[in-house]
């Protein structure tokens, strides 16, 4: 299941780094792209990036609660940072850019370099998961039935 688990979030982690900083970094270097459409084609991307995001952590949680994964409970960290972005940082990231695709001239905001924080956290957190999975051993979630499985107490 290490295997399974690391392929999976390396996958997220692809997902991340591609959908979230490769995309939106080339297409607001368009220069024929009107801001406006960039921003219209950056909300509808970064929705679908999130429901991707919510597939892969979906089919996570399923295999990590019913394998052997060890340091399982490391998920939490790219999850918890996941929701953060979803729900304390992109509704003000998305009214923003609402505002803006609609004629309104704001000023400066901080909450992109938050958004963008957060997301190189996530990555790094995506990163060694997948680390820590390739390279861990197989264990089992009762100790006494990896103590009987053992050949050395046997």
């Amino acid at each position: 299941m290490n295997k399974v688990a690391s392929h999976i979030a390396a996958l997220w982690a692809g997902v991340i780094l591609a959908g979230n900083f490769i995309a939106p970094t080339a297409k607001f270097r368009a220069p024929s792209l009107e801001l406006a459409t960039a921003l219209e084609v950056g909300r509808i991307t970064f929705r679908w990036i999130a429901v991707a995001e919510i597939a892969l952590l979906a089919l996570l949680i399923v295999v990590v609660s019913f394998g052997t994964v060890p340091r399982a409970k490391w998920l939490a960290l790219p999850v918890s940072l996941f929701a953060a972005q979803w729900i304390l940082i992109m509704p003000s990231l998305d009214a923003r850019t609402r505002a803006i695709i609609s004629g309104e001239s704001l000023p400066p905001s901080q909450w992109h370099l938050v958004y963008v924080a957060v997301e190189f956290l996530k990555l790094g957190a995506v990163l060694l998961l997948v680390w820590q999975w390739a390279r861990g051993e197989v264990t089992t979630k009762n100790p006494a039935e990896s103590t009987a499985a053992s050949p050395e107490m046997s």
